[in-house]
């Protein structure tokens, strides 16, 4: 059986696993309304199941005593839609990103230019820089859209344009506070669709109205398709590969002849092909998390998973980014003191390695998780007295 083939049957078997675990849509509606092309991220969070499993005391504590942990949308959404979702699932639709780093002269000598990037590759006699650039696409779900549309016209808070779909129009608008022009769209089954561009927008609407599913033959999605949790109220997939896919690519147009290609396709067939994060609460108050990384052959995997079994937090450090709730959080020193934190309870992570898959279990017990939002809490009120500082 071939990979598309093998993908196929996956999706076939596990749609129905994965829509018996979410009450309200499969993964399958999650996901329709994302168009063809490269990404590197999707996250979703369900609000509804957060504030069902959450434990009451992490919720009275720190939910209602306004720290700030449950996304709203404010800096996506019009003003009467912010804070009214039941979930949202965003992506992150990445392009290549290149600038010039040096070059190779005739004798072979590499010349290069120190400009941090993601990966250093040579075509054509030069040396690249790469990156992905990315356009944030979010699909927010309500249980009453059309009334929040309805509000937001009368108080002007986002203008309708000639374009229509399905007798409906698209929107643009800026959120409260930002600059930065968006674009909405009220689908017919209450989602509102938000992208930065209206090209991208409409190719949103398309893919929702045509129903084929172009995501899943723009990326892997075995992973994601495999596993999933009944009580999960945040994933997020992360596509590793994207970059070298991306790299390679430019290669074989530009350049097939190129010294970089034999490590480009070593690590675009061998490497981190994806890495897949599940959030859960259970009755007593604990936060579990379980992560999938998926390479691209069982002896890449297994020299990773000596790596982490050597010295986990250093290693993992790179790959892992912190959720608190529903936030995510990339500012490193952040980071970097929540685990910390979360070091100093001395709770152990499981690990497995399964062919060319790492398991990993993690669980934040009610004394360990009040220490990391005390933490973020800390760190928020440090933020905000800087900015008042700067502002001054």
């Amino acid at each position: 059986m071939d990979r598309r083939a093998k993908l196929i049957s996956i999706v076939l078997l596990c749609l129905t696993c994965i829509a018996l675990s979410q009450e309200k849509q499969s993964l399958e509606e999650l996901l329709c309304w994302l168009p063809a092309g490269d990404y590197s991220e999707i996250v979703h969070f369900d609000k509804e199941t957060f504030l069902k499993t959450c434990p009451e005391d992490t919720y009275k504590t720190y939910v209602l005593a306004g720290k700030d942990l449950i996304p709203t949308g404010k800096e996506f959404l019009p003003n009467s839609l912010v804070g009214q979702f039941d979930s949202v699932t965003s992506a992150s639709l990445v392009e290549l990103g290149l600038k010039h780093a040096g070059i190779v002269k005739e004798n072979g000598e590499r010349r290069t230019i120190n400009r941090k990037s993601a990966y250093v590759f040579e075509a054509n006699n030069r040396i690249f820089g790469s990156w992905l650039p990315s356009e944030r696409l979010s699909i927010y779900r309500f249980t009453d859209l059309d009334t929040l549309v309805r509000s937001a016209r009368e108080k002007s808070e986002i203008e309708a344009l000639p374009d229509m779909f399905d007798m409906r129009p698209v929107y643009a608008y800026r959120p409260s506070g930002k600059n930065d022009l968006l674009y909405g769209f009220a689908t017919p089954t209450q989602e509102f669709l938000v992208a930065g561009d209206l090209i991208t927008l409409k190719k949103m609407i398309r893919a929702g109205y045509t129903n084929d599913l172009p995501i899943f033959r723009s990326i892997d999605l075995n992973a994601l398709l495999e596993f999933s949790s009944d009580s999960c109220y945040l994933w997020r997939f992360r596509y590793h590969a994207v970059l070298y896919k991306m790299v390679f690519d430019y290669l074989m147009q530009q350049d097939p002849n190129s010294p970089s290609m034999e490590e480009t396709t070593k690590r675009l067939e061998t490497g981190l092909q994806s890495a897949l994060d599940f959030y859960s609460w259970d009755t007593n108050g604990n936060r579990f998390q379980r992560t999938v990384l998926d390479f691209g052959d069982d002896e890449t995997a297994r020299k990773d998973f000596e790596l982490l079994s050597q010295n986990y937090g250093e290693y993992y450090g790179a790959l892992w980014h912190e959720f608190i709730q529903g936030r995510f959080l990339s500012y490193k020193p952040q980071v970097a003191h929540l685990k910390q934190t979360r070091a100093q309870s001395k709770i152990e992570s499981n690990m497995t390695l399964d062919g060319n898959r790492i398991l990993i279990s993690q669980m934040d017990d009610a004394e360990t998780l009040a220490k990391i939002l005390e933490a973020y809490s800390e760190f928020q009120k440090a933020e905000e007295e800087r900015k008042a500082k700067n502002n001054k």
